[in-house]
């Protein structure tokens, strides 16, 4: 797999950007969303954080997640620090981004969830939404692991349609594709919010 698809997707989703963007780290996020209580199932928590991602509220989405919490993408990226996963919600977050959680089944500590994932490229794309799966941990009504997985044909399809927006990024805005490639620091609620444009952009030109 090539540097870009690698840094991007972190696509994926988790992630991801331009002149002006912020190279510092972000701030510890500030729970805005109730404390977990002990009468909370584990689909209880899952179905909580799905409302606060959903809602666009980082330090609320934070508030669910443990201190060593890891979120990934099988195969694509993986965040294993609470700062990484936070900048990695700021940058989801902007793009913006909606993940539904179904038929959730609970083993033990792990709840596994179909999921439904949509954001600015799948609109872009011609994609309503991306159908996968979510495996979760959940730890003292806290997640400490979510694993995402894309349903193999609508991985495929979207990145086909991406490989071809990326061609159309690089020869349109020349200067923002070079930090996709060698900038470290792209996962900013800013950058997210620049990609959501010109994923907007290039969905027009589509029609």
């Amino acid at each position: 797999m090539n540097t870009y698809r690698k840094i991007l997707i972190f696509v994926i989703l988790l992630t991801m950007l331009a002149s002006g963007c912020s190279k510092q780290a972000s701030p510890p996020a500030t729970p805005t969303s109730p404390p977990p209580t002990p009468t909370m199932g584990p689909v209880d928590v899952v179905k909580a954080y799905e409302d606060a991602w959903n809602r666009h509220d980082v330090p609320g989405a934070m508030a669910w997640l443990t201190e060593d919490v890891s979120f990934s993408q099988k195969d694509l990226w993986e965040l294993t620090t609470q700062q990484d996963v936070q900048k990695g919600h700021e940058f989801f977050l902007a793009l913006p981004v909606e993940v539904h959680y179904t038929d959730c089944q609970t083993s033990a500590d792990t709840v596994t969830c179909k999921m439904t994932y949509a954001d600015a490229c799948t609109q872009a794309f011609g994609m309503n939404a991306a159908p996968g799966e979510t495996v979760l941990t959940i730890v003292n009504n806290k997640i400490k692991m979510i694993k995402w997985t894309m349903d193999p044909a609508a991985d495929a399809q979207y990145w086909a349609n991406f490989d071809k927006f990326m061609s159309w990024f690089e020869k349109t805005y020349p200067d923002e594709y070079k930090w996709t490639q060698t900038d470290d620091n792209w996962l900013t609620k800013e950058n997210g919010a620049i990609l959501a444009k010109r994923f907007q952009e290039y969905g027009a030109t589509l029609k």
